[in-house]
């Protein structure tokens, strides 16, 4: 077990953490992101490693009046290609703001399921 490993394990659980926080983290992001593709893999789709994406979750999110460049700083900071970020963040913040403006409750859940399942028999 390499000194690193307590480091990042206690890394990964603050990041956990913030992400169910109020705190405006990229964490968040990655939240709605995971929602949205359950099956994607954020680390894979931005090609970097855990240990990025975990530092990368604990970033504070991109200003609105400086977006573009606090991604590429962030990007640059953690090896990250920066046109991947800002492709990952802006589908991620589309989704949370979908979310937050058409919030679904359960019975609109089954609806949709139902929706779905129909549309598969056919």
């Amino acid at each position: 077990m390499s000194s690193e490993e307590p480091a990042y394990d206690f890394l990964a659980r603050a990041a956990r953490r913030a992400a169910r926080g109020p705190a405006p983290l990229v964490a968040g992001l990655f939240e709605a992101w995971r929602k949205a593709f359950p099956d994607e893999d954020p680390a894979a789709a931005l090609a970097c490693s855990g240990r990025a994406l975990t530092e990368l979750a604990l970033c504070r999110r991109p200003r609105d009046e400086h977006w573009v460049g606090d991604v590429a700083e962030i990007a640059g900071a953690l090896g990250i290609d920066a046109d991947r970020l800002i492709s990952l963040l802006r589908a991620a913040e589309a989704v949370e703001r979908f979310g937050s403006a058409h919030p679904a409750d359960a019975s609109q859940a089954g609806r949709l399921l139902a929706a779905r399942d129909h549309e598969a028999d056919e």
